[in-house]
């Protein structure tokens, strides 16, 4: 029987620069988020049109879209929780409103009319 000699494999961990800082972005990755933002911008728009049109469920499929693609933006979120709305689906919109209410003063108004329409305002 032949003995084998261990094979020692190295992990190398990437790791941020010393100052504390993330590393920069690529330039692709760059891109991608640009191309990410734009398609998000897009998606909203076309929520928006569909909330005018009062196609609920399809204007909402546009916002969660946009959320996955623009996390950051509190125009999605907001557009979804009106979209559930107007859908009937309060306790849903209560729930996207709550996500965003703390910096968007637009969900903190739809969270406190979604709460009326389900009459769980106690004066807060």
């Amino acid at each position: 029987m032949r003995a084998y000699a261990p094979i020692a494999v190295a992990i190398v961990a990437v790791a941020a620069p010393e100052s504390g800082q993330a590393a920069k972005p690529s330039k692709k990755a760059k891109a991608k988020a640009k191309r990410s933002k734009k398609k998000a911008k897009k998606l909203g728009k076309k929520g928006r049109k569909l909330l005018k049109k009062g196609k609920w469920d399809k204007a909402a499929t546009a916002f969660r879209k946009a959320m996955k693609l623009n996390p950051e933006s509190p125009k999605y979120p907001r557009g979804l929780g009106k979209a559930l709305e107007s859908a009937g689906k309060l306790t849903d919109a209560l729930t996207v409103y709550g996500l965003c209410a703390a910096s968007e003063a637009a969900c903190a108004r739809g969270e406190g009319r979604t709460r009326r329409a389900l009459g769980e305002d106690h004066g807060e």
